[in-house]
């Protein structure tokens, strides 16, 4: 699979309750979340596999996790959390 790119612009919003960035997918060897490297925020990226959580941390400016699913697992993320107004992108890289 080749390497796919998505990205979102964060509002500020502090509930961890709702999510500012999802995506559900399949057929996946390794996604990586990362902030911005000039956001002014702390973001909270979350990672799950098959419905169970793997990762779950706040990053600042250039921060970034990764997870490496099982083959045939259905991987889900959320960026859930972001303190700060300037608006700052947060990307999926996925492969």
């Amino acid at each position: 699979m080749a390497t796919q790119v998505i990205d979102a612009r964060l509002l500020n919003d502090t509930s961890t309750m709702r999510s500012l960035f999802t995506g559900k997918l399949t057929s996946v060897s390794n996604i990586k979340l990362e902030l911005s490297p000039i956001a002014k925020g702390t973001a909270n990226f979350a990672i799950f596999e098959n419905d169970v959580q793997k990762v779950n941390e706040r990053v600042t400016a250039g921060g970034s996790v990764s997870w490496a699913p099982a083959a045939g697992s259905e991987v889900e993320f959320y960026v859930n959390y972001y303190d700060e107004s300037d608006m700052a992108q947060a990307f999926a890289v996925i492969s």
